[in-house]
């Protein structure tokens, strides 16, 4: 099983979204997208409009993620320390931790 998961531009906005601890697997169904928010990280966007930030690795190099991204999840779950996010032109990062993200307002 392989998915494609298309990758959106970070919306601008005046909201911060703060990480709080994550769980340690999501399950494929509740993935509606995905956004960049760093050189190491991706934010999930979930069916519900809550979101989860996958931090990579410390090996991960800076990955262009803009055009999407493949996942073959071991089962119907994308979990920490085990799956691999891979850019179309073949690099590859380990997902070492999901990070929660709860939204505030910017004053």
């Amino acid at each position: 099983l392989i998915i494609s998961i298309p990758v959106r531009p970070r919306p601008r906005q005046r909201i911060e979204w703060v990480e709080e601890k994550g769980p340690k697997c999501i399950a494929v169904s509740r993935i509606a997208g995905a956004t960049l928010s760093g050189p190491s990280s991706i934010d999930f966007v979930l069916r519900d409009r809550r979101r989860v930030r996958a931090v990579m690795d410390d090996e991960c190099p800076a990955l262009d993620f803009y055009k999407g991204f493949y996942l073959q999840p071991e089962d119907e779950r994308i979990c920490a320390k085990r799956e691999t996010i891979q850019n179309r032109v073949g690099a590859s990062c380990r997902i070492q931790r999901f990070k929660a993200l709860v939204p505030q307002v910017k004053k």
